[in-house]
């Protein structure tokens, strides 16, 4: 995920409590300059991003009582594409890092180097 200009986006327009999104493709072009022309190249493109974003866990360790319990989680776990509108979901454990800057594309940028 080398352009991080899709990451910047989803992060600009996922303010601190929601935990989904949607938003028409077009205005993801307006706002990073691409031309309406490339639409269906942006199309493919974003979701070739979401599907990497789909595949990055985050593993949350805790000691319980009994056993120590390891989670996996998605940070993205579904988006659905209708048309050309984009919705995307979030897990609950983000909205903790929200209030760092840059926090999804810092995620990013950490899955990137440790897969």
């Amino acid at each position: 995920m080398k352009d991080k200009t899709f990451i910047r986006f989803l992060q600009e327009i996922a303010v601190e409590d929601k935990l989904s999104v949607s938003f028409p493709v077009t205005e993801y072009m307006e706002w990073a300059g691409i031309p309406f022309e490339q639409i269906e190249d942006v199309l493919e493109d974003v979701t070739d991003k979401l599907h990497g974003l789909m595949n990055y866990l985050s593993v949350i360790e805790s000691e319980s009582s009994i056993v120590p319990l390891t989670r996996y989680s998605r940070i993205i776990p579904s988006f659905t594409i209708i048309g050309t509108v984009i919705i995307v979901e979030f897990c609950e454990w983000i909205k903790t890092e929200r209030v760092q800057e840059d926090w999804l594309v810092k995620i990013a940028e950490f899955m990137e180097i440790t897969k």
